[in-house]
């Protein structure tokens, strides 16, 4: 299917970056004094946050929404939990008066403008960047974005998979000139007043720049490093400084080049209900489960990949092992719209109907509230489960 024949979407997206603090040198980690670090940071704010840690990772504009409303999301979410997931969000600490998670937000960070790679197209997005700390040593970086406008369906993968990108996975030669691949072209950050916090012009062009301080890194005794992303690098501090005699932290992200992400995608299209399924061809379906760029190709893996034996003959192997179709509907089987769930495991996406006013694109009770207070947040704890096994 031709990208000019896909429908526009609007995207929400979690990137979530698990890191592991560490101290350098020979010191131990001091975690009191890294979360003093974070409490009197005149970037992350935890004080307008520390009484509302029930909203697990809300991250969109409660604003908006009536106490009561709000009381009723907190209410559902708490009670989808069994115990143990209960104990883990909201529950104290064994060993002191804590929470098990404490959240912390980026105070100024509003909106982001991305240059998407090859093509320049600017798209702007809404974003809320929170930090959430895991006792004793663990920190998921999330940055929250939605856009505002209707994106292109070619636009919207390649906006996942550049943006998610936290280091150059690869170099190469345009016309001569060394370039970082899969990243931006240029990445801005505004604060709500639309001033320019920080802007990295021409982020794909900085390889010279990673390749050096990379080396750096290597030389120093962190073969295993990476150097970040410019625009991700912005959201670092404090986590790779501290003032005075105490130790310098460093965090090691526990993963690849690529941030996991948890993905709302709502599909503009003025078709039939009974005809949903069928607007996304399985190649770009593909490609959006597994939060890959844009391409021409009918699919961007082999058939070999994709076919492999499917237990229930009425699926194609694809959708037996990355779909959760329950609400799938075709053919008329249902007056309610369709909708799709779809895991690769780095990638959990939900995909739906934007015109879809009393379900999926119902801000109040319907899919928004389930995935931001329900989804995302299994899908946080199955990204730290992925950290304990890297630690192991």
């Amino acid at each position: 299917m031709n990208n000019n024949d896909l429908p526009k979407a609007v995207l929400e997206t979690y990137f979530l970056v698990p890191l592991k603090l560490e101290a350098t040198g020979n010191q131990e980690l001091d975690t009191k004094h890294f979360l003093h670090q974070l409490e009197s940071s005149p970037i992350w704010d935890h004080e307008s946050v520390k009484n509302h840690e029930s909203d697990v990772i809300m991250g969109g504009d409660q604003s908006e929404l009536s106490s009561e409303s709000i009381y009723r999301i907190h209410y559902q979410a708490f009670n989808y939990f069994h115990p143990f997931v209960q104990r883990f969000w909201y529950g104290k600490s064994q060993l002191d008066e804590d929470k098990f998670v404490r959240r912390y937000r980026h105070q100024k960070l509003r909106n982001i403008a991305i240059c998407l790679p090859y093509t320049g197209k600017e798209v702007i997005l809404d974003a809320i960047c929170d930090l959430l700390y895991f006792k004793p040593n663990i920190v998921m970086l999330s940055l929250h974005v939605r856009s505002r406008e209707e994106l292109d369906y070619g636009d919207t993968l390649t906006l996942l998979d550049s943006l998610r990108r936290t280091h150059p996975p690869y170099f190469y030669k345009n016309e001569g000139v060394q370039l970082a691949g899969k990243l931006p072209e240029k990445v801005t950050f505004y604060d709500s007043a639309e001033k320019v916090l920080s802007q990295y012009i021409n982020v794909a062009e900085a390889a010279g720049r990673y390749i050096k301080e990379a080396r750096k890194e290597a030389e120093k005794g962190y073969p295993e490093g990476h150097h970040w992303s410019a625009h991700w690098k912005y959201l670092l501090p404090p986590l790779t400084e501290t003032k005075g005699k105490k130790p310098k932290l460093r965090v090691k992200q526990l993963g690849d080049d690529r941030a996991a992400t948890a993905s709302l995608v709502s599909v503009v299209s003025s078709t039939k209900t009974s005809d949903f399924p069928n607007l996304i061809d399985q190649g770009n379906l593909t490609r959006l489960c597994f939060v890959d760029g844009a391409g021409s190709d009918v699919s961007p893996y082999s058939q070999r990949f994709l076919k492999q034996k499917a237990a229930d003959k009425a699926l194609s192997p694809f959708e037996e092992r990355y779909c959760y179709d329950r609400y799938w509907y075709k053919d008329n089987e249902s007056s309610d719209s369709p909708s799709r769930i779809m895991n690769c495991g780095y990638a959990f996406t939900w995909l739906g109907d934007n015109n879809d006013q009393s379900y999926f694109n119902d801000e109040v009770a319907g899919a928004p509230v389930i995935f931001r207070h329900m989804y995302v947040p299994m899908a946080i704890m199955a990204q730290l489960s992925f950290c304990h096994s890297c630690q192991n």
